[in-house]
């Protein structure tokens, strides 16, 4: 029998006899913790005188003998005229080989020219990483996506976030698993409408099932649209919607964005612990641990149709975090204005950092250590730490007992 060619593709393999005019495509493949291989697989024929699927997409349990053989015995009763026990076993036996060995490893060299990680977007964007944003509903995430895919698309350099883009246009495909092509559309709409900017498009597509069941799918649009971002919105939703405080969904989830290899902008919601000073991204801390840009999007307390919002900077796996970035955005009926605006400590006094607070409370007048951490509500350790670090930055300075800001005093 002859060897057959073998092509990769994101989620597995097509075996191909040119001779035979046969062809399997094995999809969604998975090495279980027993060590079990499974996947699904379509059996296709380019025979003139025969339908061209042989045996519909079908899971298959590709370390069994036993469903092995049942598959056989299927095909051998339906299409005698090809060896079905060698093609299923060398196809079986070859696909664990190649699923268990993995990636390559690869020699890195410290002498080699390093080129440090590209910012598509500075600071929100690294190529080829994922980035989320998360926060409560109704503080405009999706509309602050879009105006990112615009600043990427047009390039946008003079955007009011301020924000840094490439000298190119950027690409970007917007996986929706919460609204539909008409809202988005009516978004960006008016977006253009409020910022007077030019026509451009924007890639879309509507989605339901999680990103793990879909990625193959997604992964032709990329291919076909060109492009090298995606927005997931939302993280819930393309995770699977189901007990997502588990961790199964969040590896599953990041297992197939790291598939799809493209750089991408997250849309995540916030946990429910009301309890917490710090909010989190909701659901397992997987979906934390496995991001390497963390931003949350705070909005005012004030609900008009001039809406303060503020951007915080949570995690980075890279370096340092970016000072917080602020912005207000107007809405009217056809029109979506967005401004950039310094980030008030008090009106997002309980996001900002404890420094931030502290050199917000001082403007008030010099404060003891005990004063300090009563209104803080800190440990004495933590009260240390901050002050140490102020003083340090001479942003601070000991007034007698007390501690109050000094001349070179920044908000951040």
């Amino acid at each position: 029998m002859s060897i057959p060619n073998i092509t990769e593709s994101i989620s597995g393999y097509t075996f191909r006899w040119d001779d035979l005019k046969l062809s399997l495509k094995i999809s969604r493949l998975r090495i279980h913790n027993d060590g079990r291989v499974t996947g699904e697989v379509l059996i296709t024929t380019d025979s003139q005188n025969m339908y061209p699927i042989l045996y519909p997409q079908t899971q298959l349990n590709f370390s069994s003998s036993t469903t092995r053989q049942h598959l056989i015995n299927i095909l051998k009763a339906q299409y005698p005229q090809w060896d079905w026990v060698q093609i299923i076993d060398q196809v079986s036996y070859k696909i664990q080989e190649m699923v268990k060995a993995g990636e390559p490893v690869q020699e890195l060299w410290t002498h080699d020219e390093v080129k440090p990680p590209e910012f598509l977007l500075e600071p929100i964007l690294i190529k080829g990483l994922p980035t989320v944003i998360f926060g409560e509903k109704g503080v405009l995430k999706s509309s602050l996506s879009l105006l990112f895919c615009v600043c990427l698309i047009l390039p946008w350099h003079d955007n009011p976030l301020g924000l840094s883009v490439p000298t190119r246009s950027i690409k970007t495909l917007y996986l929706d698993w919460e609204a539909d092509n008409e809202v988005i559309q009516w978004t960006t709409k008016k977006l253009q409408n409020g910022l007077d900017l030019p026509s451009f498009p924007i890639y879309y597509r509507r989605c339901a099932l999680p990103l793990a069941d879909d990625v193959e799918q997604i992964q032709n649009h990329i291919i076909n649209t060109g492009a090298e971002v995606v927005v997931i919105d939302s993280l819930g939703a393309a995770a699977g919607g189901e007990e997502l405080g588990k961790s199964q969904p969040a590896t599953s989830f990041y297992a197939a964005l790291r598939r799809l290899n493209v750089t991408s902008l997250i849309i995540g919601q916030t946990s429910k612990d009301t309890e917490a000073k710090k909010k989190t991204i909701y659901g397992s801390t997987l979906f934390s641990y496995y991001a390497r840009n963390i931003f949350e999007l705070v909005k005012s307390e004030e609900d008009s149709d001039e809406i303060d919002v503020a951007l915080f900077h949570r995690s980075f796996n890279l370096g340092g975090l970016h000072k917080p970035i602020g912005f207000r955005m107007t809405f009217n009926d056809n029109e979506i204005k967005v401004e950039s605006k310094p980030v008030s400590v008090r009106e997002f006094f309980n996001k900002v950092s404890t420094q931030a607070k502290l050199l917000e409370l001082l403007k008030g007048g010099a404060m003891t250590v005990e004063e300090i951490i009563q209104e803080l509500e800190i440990k004495r350790n933590n009260a240390h730490i901050v002050i140490h670090r102020l003083r340090e930055r001479k942003q601070i300075t000991k007034v007698g007992n007390k501690w109050g800001l000094s001349s070179q005093e920044e908000m951040f």
